[in-house]
């Protein structure tokens, strides 16, 4: 099997971004562990990762959250629009690639809830996900942690707020 930082190196990537962040690397960890032992909550540990990491970029960037129960999506527009990833009205090339990004967190979230068997409880009989899917699920959230990290890593830190 090929390594999970081969397949996806985001996770990684974001795991030594904030290398005293303990909620990140046990979430990289169980990530790791989904992975190589076929996958039982992984999509539920993708969408975690991917709130973690957006909450995070948030908080250093001193962003309000948009609810007090933010869905994935409301999380990815808030962590994005402090960097300068805002979606604008209008036909814009950048918009239309933002809103692809949010249509791939709202469809990882309704995935976790209809066949990630750790969500919202379920048959005890239900089937493991296919390998293909897995391997899909962390391309995703790959790809949107791979923008969240670029365009935080061009931006001068809060001095104040910052973890480095």
């Amino acid at each position: 099997m090929v390594e999970l930082n081969e397949v996806t190196p985001n996770y990684h990537r974001a795991q030594t971004r904030w290398p005293d962040a303990p909620s990140l690397d046990r979430h990289y960890e169980a990530l790791k562990s989904c992975y190589t032992g076929g996958g039982f909550g992984l999509i539920e540990h993708v969408k975690s990762f991917i709130e973690s990491v957006c909450i995070t970029i948030m908080e250093e960037l001193r962003e309000p959250m948009a609810s007090p129960n933010p869905s994935l999506t409301e999380l990815l527009i808030s962590a994005l629009n402090p960097l300068g990833l805002k979606q604008a009205r209008g036909p814009s090339k950048l918009g239309k690639v933002l809103s692809c990004f949010n249509r791939l967190s709202d469809t990882l979230s309704e995935m976790r809830n209809e066949e990630g068997p750790v969500a919202h409880g379920k048959d005890g009989f239900i089937d493991p996900i296919a390998e293909d899917h897995a391997r899909a699920f962390l391309v995703v959230g790959d790809s949107i942690l791979g923008v969240l990290l670029n365009a935080f890593e061009g931006l001068e830190p809060d001095l104040v707020m910052t973890r480095e």
